[in-house]
C-alpha cells in the first residue's frame, strides 16, 4: 500500500499491490487509474486529452476510447478489428467493420462508401 499527497501541487497517488491498482490525481481531478495495467486503464493529463483502455493496452486493447482537441476515437477489437468510429473536429468522420469490410469516411466536401474493401 502507498500513498502519498502534495498540499502545494495538489497532486495525490495512491497505489495497493502495484500494479494490482493504481490512482493518481492533480487538485482533485483524476489524471491516471488503472487496473492490473492491462485490465483497465484511463489517462486524463490535461482537459483537452483522456484516453480509456480495457483488456489491452495502447493499440491493442479490446475496447479503446481517446479523445483529444482534434479528434475522438473508439474501437472495439476483441480478436480482430471489429468495429472502429473516428470523428475529428475539422468535420471528418469515418467508421468501419471488420477492418474495412464495410465503412464510410465523409469530410465536408465528399462521403465514400466501402464495401468489400473497395472504395465506392
Amino acid at each position: 500500500y502507498r500513498y502519498a499527497a502534495d498540499d502545494e501541487t495538489g497532486e495525490a497517488a495512491f497505489s495497493l499491490l502495484w500494479p494490482l491498482a493504481d490512482y493518481k490525481s492533480r487538485r482533485g481531478t483524476i489524471t491516471s487509474a488503472s487496473l492490473l495495467w492491462w485490465l483497465m486503464s484511463y489517462e486524463h493529463p490535461d482537459a483537452d486529452h483522456s484516453a480509456f483502455h480495457m483488456l489491452g493496452s495502447s493499440n491493442m486493447a479490446m475496447i479503446r476510447r481517446i479523445t483529444s482537441p482534434a479528434e475522438s476515437l473508439f474501437e472495439f477489437n476483441p480478436i480482430l478489428p471489429v468495429y472502429r468510429y473516428r470523428s475529428q473536429t475539422s468535420g471528418g468522420m469515418s467508421w468501419d467493420f471488420c477492418y474495412g469490410l464495410i465503412g464510410m469516411d465523409s469530410t465536408h466536401k465528399q462521403t465514400r462508401l466501402t464495401v468489400l474493401w473497395v472504395s465506392l
